[in-house]
């Protein structure tokens, strides 16, 4: 029986006392003035109690409308951030894209890898895209296509990954005709920490359009290999070369310098082996 019962209950009691009480000459002895005195003073805690109940229980409604107001902001506030977060990554993804160059040779108008354009007259790239006996090397971005000029090779440390395939070199090449300013836009960094995500940015082979085109995917930094930094996600083939930025940090980390056959990963070469190259990079 909650406390309103007992309340009413009590109060029909003490009602029902007070009208014999009335009628003395039929019952005297019905109902004590001791009785009606604890049956009124009973009836009074109750609804002091009841009281504090109450009060707690309005207590309790307002914090719940607090609380459910503070989870709807939290919730308006998670969004937001969302959007703010998709919003940089665009941003970061359009900065990359215009840092990032085909690179081949030849008359093959189909690019055989990728690069970073690291000034507006060097890029850097893998080895194994162009080699020193490559005639008419060029650079594009997008529909600009400029002649280039490899001008310096650093040997690596050669690790496989599942096979005898040595890993290459990095190579820096020369390009003809400036490019894109890239001040303000290229930052390098040191090796990401483990778990970090990264940003890559490649031009690749569009299935189904029979062209190249820019390509972007997010990797996890998984761990290291050597001096090699080890990424998980998907990579597809024609990725190498390809620039690899932190998206806390919003800094490149280097370059793709292997896939593994699954596509499922494989490893970046850190842009801080460009500290080997002995040409002046913004000279």
């Amino acid at each position: 029986m909650d406390r309103e019962q007992q309340i009413r209950q009590l109060q029909l009691d003490l009602g029902e006392a007070r009208a014999d009480s009335a009628v003395i000459s039929v019952m005297p002895e019905r109902l004590s003035t001791g009785d009606r005195a604890r049956l009124e003073q009973e009836i009074h805690d109750l609804r002091q109690e009841l009281l504090q109940v109450r009060e707690r229980h309005r207590s309790a409604e307002e914090r719940c409308a607090l609380l459910e107001r503070q989870l709807n902001q939290a919730e308006f506030w998670k969004a937001q951030d969302a959007v703010s977060e998709s919003n940089d990554l665009q941003s970061q993804e359009l900065m990359l894209e215009r840092l990032t160059v085909m690179v081949g040779g030849g008359d093959n108008p189909r690019p055989r890898g990728n690069g970073l354009l690291l000034t507006p007259k060097l890029a850097v790239t893998m080895s194994y895209v162009v080699q020193k006996s490559d005639a008419d090397v060029w650079v594009r971005r997008g529909p600009h296509k400029v002649n280039a000029e490899l001008i310096e090779t650093f040997p690596s440390a050669t690790p496989t990954i599942g096979d005898e395939s040595p890993y290459p070199s990095v190579s820096l090449l020369k390009v003809g005709v400036p490019m894109t300013d890239t001040r303000g836009g290229l930052e390098l960094d040191r090796r990401p920490d483990l778990g970090s995500r990264l940003l890559l940015m490649a031009y690749t082979d569009i299935e189904g359009t029979g062209r190249v085109g820019p390509s972007s995917c997010m990797l996890t930094v998984a761990g290291r290999y050597g001096e090699w930094i080890r990424v998980e996600g998907s990579l597809e083939q024609g990725v190498g070369g390809a620039p690899a930025m932190d998206i806390a940090s919003h800094r490149i980390v280097g370059l793709v310098a292997k896939t593994r056959t699954d596509r499922t990963g494989g490893l970046l070469v850190p842009l801080t082996a460009l500290g080997a190259l002995r040409y002046t990079l913004f000279d």
